[in-house]
Order: structure tokens, then C-alpha cells, then sequence
């Protein structure tokens, strides 16, 4: 595995580095997509899934400036486990965005 020092006391694997600039291109299209919804008067709807997704999008989505009120996130995989339970995608994503940022709903209107 190779390794590059990118700051004083951090270093990131080439594919650790890949993973994070890909999670900032996919959050700058993200940030056109809702701005341009929101212009046009519509919402914007993005699904998520666990896995490194959280992890990778979430750092993102915390810097990003996004109007959350018109955004609407969906699971694609979720696991059938309480949502509380440390396998649960809705888990991973609401300690590491959703509480941060948006006032979770349950009920989609």
C-alpha cells in the first residue's frame, strides 16, 4: 500500500485519497443539482446506502452549502434491524449528518 503524507500528522493510502476527492465531486453536483431545483420551485431527492457511503458523503454534505429544507433522503438498502442498531444504514447516517444538520421525518407528506 503506498501512503502520502498530506498534512503534518496525517497520512491517507492513494485509495483513501481517490475515495475523498470522489466524495467532493460528487457533493459539487449535488450542490448545482439542489440549487437548480430549488430556482425552479422542486425539491430535490437523494438516496443513500450504509456501507463507507456515510462516512465518504457525510464530511461533504456538513461543509456543503445546501439549503437542506429542500432536499428529501431515501434508503436504498436498509437493513431490517431497529434503527438504532449499529447495522442499520439510517444509524450511521443519523450520527453522522442528519442529527448535525436536519431535523429528521419519518412520515414523508
Amino acid at each position: 500500500m503506498t501512503t502520502f503524507v498530506v498534512a503534518r500528522n496525517c497520512s491517507l493510502s492513494f485509495s483513501q485519497i481517490r475515495k475523498t476527492s470522489i466524495g467532493g465531486k460528487v457533493c459539487e453536483r449535488i450542490v448545482t443539482i439542489v440549487e437548480d431545483n430549488k430556482r425552479a420551485g422542486k425539491r430535490t431527492t437523494i438516496a443513500v446506502s450504509g456501507s463507507s457511503q456515510p462516512k465518504l458523503m457525510a464530511p461533504w454534505f456538513l461543509e456543503a452549502p445546501i439549503d437542506w429544507d429542500y432536499v428529501d433522503f431515501y434508503f436504498s438498502d436498509e437493513r431490517v434491524v431497529p434503527l438504532d442498531d449499529p447495522d442499520s444504514n439510517f444509524a450511521a447516517w443519523n450520527t453522522q449528518f442528519f442529527v448535525k444538520v436536519i431535523a429528521v421525518s419519518f412520515a414523508h407528506s
